[in-house]
């Protein structure tokens, strides 16, 4: 006896000595995912038929199997839910299908009742909705780094390849990198300065082993820095119009309310020009109102051409509106 309790210490001692003394560059293997068995409640197994890592699909049917053959249908419920439909598929073996779909990140309570018995019950965990969580740079940043990667997060892990999805406007070459829940795209150059990005993600993307998938189209929009570095830019004053259109009759003096950004005290100059056709103002109100408000640069470069337009009026704004306070 004192041998063999000599040769099991001798064998943790050397199994411990193993372990403390690796490396500190030995790489360690992920976590394996151990998947819980089924618990038997006095015989009885409730089992979903999809179920991820996450939690149990939205979608799932749910098989009951009972400890005695030729068993009886059995009355199973879920606490606040319509009664489920119940449908015998072997002697002693059913498939639960709840009234309706489930509902993301919820419990759910499976309750057997039996005559002069304590009911069973069992609580099943569905999975986070499958969704885009975050995004960097994000939607409707400015002044981005031209060498930042472009990082979609999603709800979970374990998603399927996003590049037959993924596109970018202008058109960037680049490769993707996925880590955990998150992918990221690297572009190959640096981008463009003073730039404004489109990307989308097309619906498709599938969470694997479950029915759960991006449903809809997410887009986000973001504009690079104009020297490349992402720094604090110094903006020029702006003058913002209160109304995109004002409409006077032609026996009335024309008149506009305006704002005033940026503390330079220099005399504004203000000129007026006139459209040489519908079409000519059509498109020039296309080409402003299609820039995005909350891009500086790509505002900038949308302004009209007045080169060839016919000048109306031409005046000075020497004093500026006062402010209380």
């Amino acid at each position: 006896m004192k041998k063999i309790i000599a040769c099991v210490l001798a064998l943790i001692l050397l199994v411990g000595a193993i372990i403390f003394n690796l490396p500190s560059s030995t790489p360690i293997a992920d976590p394996i995912r151990v998947v819980a068995a089924p618990v038997p409640r006095e015989g009885y197994i409730l089992v979903p038929t999809l179920q991820g890592p996450a939690g149990v699909d939205r979608a799932s049917e749910f098989i009951l199997t009972s400890p005695y053959d030729n068993a009886d249908y059995p009355e199973v419920s879920i606490d606040g839910q319509p009664d489920p439909v119940i449908l015998r598929t072997g002697d002693n073996e059913f498939l639960i299908t709840p009234a309706s779909v489930l509902s993301s990140n919820s419990l759910y309570l499976f309750r057997l009742s039996r005559n002069g018995l304590r009911d069973l019950t069992w609580t099943f965990q569905t999975a986070i909705r499958f969704q885009v969580s975050s995004t960097l740079p994000g939607h409707q940043s400015t002044n981005v780094p031209v060498d930042t990667g472009i990082e979609i997060t999603f709800s979970s892990r374990d998603f399927t390849d996003i590049s037959d999805y993924f596109s970018i406007e202008p058109h960037v070459e680049g490769r993707f990198i996925t880590r955990g829940a998150t992918t990221v795209f690297m572009p190959q150059n640096p981008l463009s300065a003073a730039q404004l990005y489109t990307v989308t993600l097309r619906a498709g993307v599938v969470l694997e082993g479950t029915n759960e998938a991006i449903t809809e189209d997410y887009i986000f929009a973001f504009e690079t820095a104009p020297d490349g570095r992402g720094r604090d830019q110094q903006f020029p004053d702006t003058i913002n119009f209160f109304n995109r259109f004002v409409e006077f009759p032609s026996f009335e003096p024309p008149h506009f309310n305006f704002g005033m950004n940026g503390t330079s005290d220099e005399t504004i100059n203000v000129t007026v020009y006139r459209f040489e056709s519908r079409a000519h103002l059509s498109q020039s109100v296309r080409q402003l109102v299609n820039a995005p408000w909350w891009a500086p640069f790509a505002r900038q470069n949308s302004l009209i051409d007045t080169s060839r337009m016919y000048a109306v009026m031409d005046f000075d704004i020497t004093e500026r509106p006062r402010t209380d306070g």
